[in-house]
């Protein structure tokens, strides 16, 4: 039987979370509505069981993945200083400041979006007053999402020179692909002459 690492048991159970989209149907199945804070349908959270679940939920889907990215960062760091070590090399700086980087854009990214859907079960519910926390702040943390997804690149792009390289290589060669060569002023003449004095 094959050994399994916690890396595979870890992505298998983060395979099982569409099954929480599913627990929202199953409680409320028509608790659904347009939301003019992202202009997008969302669940409502109506229901008295949600004070229970919404918690709970909200835990494992924001605060879970935020500890684990924090916790792999630190653990691939922490063996990568004892690998320079017994090796007598010194620590690899590019690598180093790919992980430092990607782990704290991910988690400066997340959380806020993580604060609001911790705390909002424990806002007041009354919907017609909708205060800053649960439109301008909620606006805010689904707009800084987007900041992991854009950094990405940058970060690639600022601490690993193969993948600069790579880059470069791939614009030229698409650039030049557009760039086209002019004609001689010989080879226009003639064309000008074939149109004139047709055959």
């Amino acid at each position: 039987m094959e050994r399994r690492t916690c890396t595979q048991g870890m992505c298998r159970d983060l395979a099982h979370l569409p099954l929480l989209a599913i627990c929202y149907l199953l409680v409320q199945k028509y608790d659904v509505a347009f939301d003019y804070r992202l202009y997008a349908c969302t669940f409502q959270f109506s229901s008295n069981i949600w004070k229970v679940l919404h918690p709970i939920s909200s835990t494992i889907l924001y605060l879970v993945p935020n500890l684990v990215i924090i916790v792999a960062a630190v653990m691939i760091l922490v063996v990568a200083r004892r690998v320079a070590k017994e090796s007598r090399q010194g620590l690899k700086w590019q690598g180093v400041m790919t992980v430092v980087l990607t782990a704290g854009i991910y988690t400066v990214a997340f959380l806020p979006n993580t604060v609001y859907h911790i705390v909002d079960p424990f806002v007041g519910k009354d919907t017609s007053k909708q205060g800053p926390f649960r439109v301008v702040y909620y606006r805010v943390a689904a707009a800084v999402l987007t900041i992991n997804v854009n950094a990405n690149i940058l970060i690639y792009c600022l601490t690993v020179s193969s993948f600069r390289t790579f880059l470069r290589g791939r614009v030229q060669q698409i650039t030049s692909s557009f760039s086209y060569s002019t004609p001689s002023q010989g080879n226009v003449r003639a064309d000008l002459r074939r149109k004139t004095n047709p055959i």
